[in-house]
């Protein structure tokens, strides 16, 4: 490869500037921009890094002629040890900088790091061109170009040139951002749909709603304990504590963090009516360079004026349980938890954990809330009318 052609950045970049405002609708296509690059700039390969706020840990990127075998060492060790790293951290964002004309590391001293001797030099990278694209509070975004020793360093006249892209790549990553967030809407939103038929709603990762169903909304404005104030949902009493606690243990989840992974609660009216809220962890596949992960909880709401019970002759027939197994299923329908059911049958929590595993077993689901929603529309499901029922 030679190097940069001695033309207009305009010139040279312009039909790569427009292929790259496809990357933000499609993701699936930065491999190939980050090989356009490569290739227009004369560079050996290249890369885009999604890294942490200190950019000391690679979340997610996206690379062109780098072996995956060196790419993984990169990112699990080498990452750190780049001697221009910890320089470039000072360095003005929005800008790139040439390892040999704009780094205080002498090239003769860069040949002899752990850096060169044990990732780059076995790859015949010596010459680099780097900046920091993007900053934020949750993610830096950083473009890496490397050259051989033949094809020599970047020229100041050429750093300049590829700083012309910058504010392309800024809007570029922006307009990302923001077709990936509805994207992961979209795709949270149905895969809460053909969990269960009840109405629902998504929270995001702040726990404000991100998609809200007509028909939750109605449920939620004839529940006094229930309201939407500046799109959070807010309940008022011991079960708002209680309704927090499922949300957060369901964000975690999402977000990969699975020590919780929702459940069901009742809210009670003094008359005797109920409606049962369940929380489920929503996690979609994140498309390539999502430079936002997001999570997801739905809560499906069980509606007021229709009960949900579970026919015992169903729970044995058709799942094989036994009169304990479907006495706990029927009260976790009812949205009880693990500890009231043991204290109200008075037995050991460890008693009541048990019977859920085989409940886990015989049903072939692994989490309580996926039980509770496996029941409710499977066909023990049994709802007795009853006087519609407002909260108030």
């Amino acid at each position: 490869m030679g190097k940069l052609p001695a033309v207009a950045s305009d010139g040279l970049f312009s039909e790569l500037i427009e292929f790259g405002y496809r990357c933000a609708a499609e993701p699936s296509l930065w491999p190939e921009f980050i090989e356009q690059l490569v290739s227009r700039s004369g560079s050996r390969s290249g890369r885009m890094l999604v890294l942490n706020p200190t950019a000391d840990e690679v979340l997610d990127s996206v690379k062109f002629n780098i072996d995956d075998a060196f790419h993984r060492q990169y990112v699990e060790y080498y990452v750190n040890l780049c001697p221009w790293r910890p320089e470039l951290k000072r360095k003005q964002a929005g800008r790139f900088y040439s390892t040999y004309h704009d780094f205080s590391v002498p090239q003769r001293d860069f040949y002899h790091t752990e850096f060169f001797n044990d990732w780059a030099g076995p790859q015949d990278v010596h010459h680099g061109m780097l900046g920091t694209i993007a900053q934020s509070e949750r993610e830096t975004v950083q473009l890496l170009l490397q050259r051989t020793r033949q094809q020599g360093a970047y020229s100041p006249a050429e750093t300049d040139a590829f700083n012309d892209l910058i504010p392309h790549l800024r809007r570029i990553l922006k307009l990302g951002r923001e077709f990936t967030r509805q994207r992961l809407v979209d795709a949270a939103a149905l895969e809460a749909a053909q969990e269960s038929p009840d109405p629902f709603l998504l929270l995001d990762q702040s726990a404000r709603i991100s998609y809200l169903s007509s028909e939750a909304q109605a449920l939620i404005e004839a529940c006094e304990p229930l309201r939407i104030q500046s799109q959070k949902l807010e309940v008022s009493g011991s079960s708002g504590r209680d309704l927090r606690r499922l949300i957060d243990s369901c964000l975690n989840a999402s977000m990969g963090q699975w020590a919780q992974a929702g459940g069901s609660l009742r809210l009670s009216d003094p008359a005797g009516g109920s409606l049962i809220v369940t929380a489920l962890p929503i996690h979609p596949d994140h498309p390539l360079l999502a430079l936002e992960r997001i999570g997801f909880v739905a809560l499906f709401f069980h509606a007021p004026g229709r009960v949900p019970s579970l026919c015992w002759k169903t729970l044995r027939d058709v799942y094989g349980f036994t009169p304990a197994e479907s006495s706990l299923a029927i009260q976790l329908v009812a949205g009880e938890t693990l500890t009231a059911i043991a204290e109200q049958g008075g037995v050991s929590l460890n008693t009541i954990r048990s019977h859920l595993k085989s409940l886990f077993r015989k049903t072939g689901v692994g989490r309580q809330p996926e039980l509770v929603m496996h029941l409710l529309s499977g066909p023990a499901l049994r709802r007795s009318a009853v006087t519609p029922l407002k909260l108030s």
